[in-house]
């Protein structure tokens, strides 16, 4: 008697274009990282400390579910054994609240240092010559400043001596 072995295996569903399924499939297998983790990982601001690095970041926002995405995989949140290996991903992403806002600000503060450092030389030197110019422009101010008090307290002083010659003649 010989036993039959069912070899055929159960069709499992696929809701992404072939090629990004492919390109998806490469990133998971070096990501190894379930959705637990990657929560907990969201939370984590610096890379150092066990956050997600530059790429990390930038390939889960590349795959980030589109809200007909969501609805999709939303209507096999019970039946995940019959999604391929990247389909079930994406259906976690879907469950991470607020997941496209914490990547946004993921890569903002990952990038920001980045930013600083290109625009800082930049800005330096700009600000140098402004300085250089507000600084003669300050020197220039006093000495008209300066100017005007001396010229002032002469003519203030010839008044003086004017008033006092006046009153010193007889009318």
């Amino acid at each position: 008697m010989r036993l039959q072995v069912e070899t055929s295996k159960k069709k499992l569903k696929s809701f992404l274009d072939p090629k990004v399924a492919q390109n998806l499939g490469i990133f998971l297998a070096g990501f190894k990282m379930d959705a637990e983790e990657l929560k907990f990982r969201l939370a984590i601001v610096s890379e150092n400390n066990g956050g997600l690095g530059a790429e990390q970041i930038n390939m889960l926002r590349r795959y980030y579910p589109t809200a007909e995405d969501m609805e999709t995989y939303r209507k096999f949140k019970d039946r995940q054994a019959e999604l391929e290996h990247a389909d079930q991903f994406m259906l976690q992403l879907c469950e991470i609240p607020h997941l496209k806002t914490r990547l946004d600000v993921l890569m903002v503060i990952n990038e920001l240092p980045v930013q600083y450092e290109d625009l800082a030389p930049h800005q330096v030197n700009k600000s140098l010559p402004t300085i250089s110019v507000k600084s003669s422009q300050v020197k220039s101010s006093l000495q008209v400043t300066s100017s005007l008090q001396v010229a002032s307290s002469r003519v203030k002083s010839s008044q003086d001596k004017s008033a006092t010659t006046h009153q010193d003649r007889p009318p």
